[in-house]
């Protein structure tokens, strides 16, 4: 990552204010989760996917009223979702992911509260140890 990116991700002090607890959250989040996540050299896409199955599942079980063949095949979206969502990747990416998240928002305490329910293996990469020093340099400015 560039410098200029942790510059840019350590200095938008009003952006990640602008995301706090009960406001409206504006697009740039997407955008600034994205810049995080290649900082710290994480991937969070794995905890959308059993979403994806979840919301497709109820929508042809919703359809299959119409044409039984969808109530089946709705019932087997949800159950392939309901796989992804016990795996352990899932589980990893779905943490990293709030833990992003709560950062951008400024919620410091429930973004290391995150960081600390993720495995140990996972703790001693170097992305956890960059969250961990991007969070402490946070709360030197609080």
């Amino acid at each position: 990552m560039l410098k200029n990116d942790k510059e840019d991700i350590m200095n938008t002090e009003t952006n990640f204010n602008s995301y706090g607890h009960g406001a409206k959250v504006p697009v740039d989040l997407d955008k600034d989760i994205k810049k995080l996540e290649r900082y710290l050299g994480v991937d969070t896409k794995a905890s959308r996917i059993p979403t994806y199955f979840a919301f497709g599942g109820l929508g042809l079980i919703f359809f299959g009223m119409l044409f039984q063949i969808f109530i089946v095949i709705g019932i087997i979206l949800e159950l392939i979702g309901l796989f992804f969502a016990i795996k352990k990747e899932y589980s990893i990416a779905y943490k990293w992911n709030r833990s992003i998240v709560m950062y951008l928002k400024n919620g410091f305490k429930e973004s290391n509260d995150y960081l600390e329910r993720l495995p140990n293996e996972e703790k001693e990469k170097e992305s956890y140890k960059k969250m961990k020093k991007l969070l402490l340099e946070k709360e030197e400015f609080m």
